[in-house]
């Protein structure tokens, strides 16, 4: 088991960083930001490549998951713009069971589990795969 510069295992950083992406993920927690950030700016200034692969995975995901959050929350303005131009054949389109609330919810339980599941992996050592391909 390597150490790093810390004193602290490698494997044990790379955890702390997917749970600190868990963090901003579950509670969009501005600390959680901000310790983020200074992990991953340390990271990726004074380690080796093991743990920058973890970083690139856990930012990588923590876009996805803002990404995601963005398209769920643009699917009313959607229905509103389709319901302008359905207004003339007397059609009009609801979300009348919450089904994208549903999903999103969905989806946002995954990617948690996801990234729980990404930080148990860290913890036992295992190399992030995104990172490995694109970088040798």
């Amino acid at each position: 088991m390597q150490k790093s510069k810390l004193g602290v295992s490698n494997n044990l950083i790379a955890m702390f960083l997917y749970v600190l992406a868990l963090m901003v993920a579950i509670y969009n927690a501005t600390f959680g930001v901000y310790a983020f950030i200074l992990l991953a700016a340390y990271i990726l200034l004074k380690e080796e490549n093991f743990l920058k692969g973890h970083v690139v995975t856990a930012a990588a995901a923590i876009l996805l998951d803002y990404v995601i959050a963005i398209a769920f929350s643009l699917v009313p303005d959607f229905l509103e713009f389709l319901n302008f131009f359905l207004q003339f054949a007397k059609i009009r389109i609801y979300d009348g069971w919450g089904i994208t609330g549903f999903l999103q919810l969905l989806v946002k339980w995954a990617f948690e589990i996801v990234l729980v599941i990404l930080a148990i992996s860290a913890l036992k050592g295992k190399e992030s795969k995104l990172f490995k391909k694109h970088v040798q």
